[in-house]
């Protein structure tokens, strides 16, 4: 018996079903489907129509993309509904970062160590520790 139960546990980890209720789950198909919304149009939405109820956006991008095997290039498990996203896009690619923070020493810094003496008394303004004079 706890066999079973420890078998059962194990194959559903790291498995978070989107979409868990019906009537979201219909919602969002729909007006996907039918209205051509967008996931924020859908997310704004199902609130009004149906009280109690919400989602956000990124769970119903994460429900149409979870369906595919392989990232996308595989087989689909249930109904295609990348075509129905306004993009269309066959997978997921992370957003553009045109400039990379460069991370690394702080140029031409100076240590705590070898500052001035007056700064260690805090007789001029600004030399408060966080607060200002």
């Amino acid at each position: 018996m706890a066999h079973v139960r420890a078998t059962a546990r194990i194959q559903r980890r790291g498995v978070r079903p989107r979409l868990k209720d019906a009537v979201i789950r219909d919602y969002v198909i729909k007006h996907l489907r039918e209205k051509d919304y967008s996931p924020e149009q859908i997310a704004c939405t199902l609130p009004h129509a149906h009280p109690g109820y919400s989602i956000s956006p990124e769970a119903i991008y994460q429900f149409v993309y979870a369906q595919y095997q392989r990232h996308g290039w595989g087989a689909c498990i249930g109904e295609d509904l990348r075509m129905c996203l306004k993009r269309r896009h066959k997978i997921r690619h992370p957003k553009f970062v045109p400039f990379k923070e460069s991370k690394g020493p702080i140029q031409n810094r100076v240590f705590i160590t070898e500052r001035p003496g007056e700064v260690d008394a805090r007789i001029a303004v600004g030399h408060a520790y966080g607060r200002y004079l």
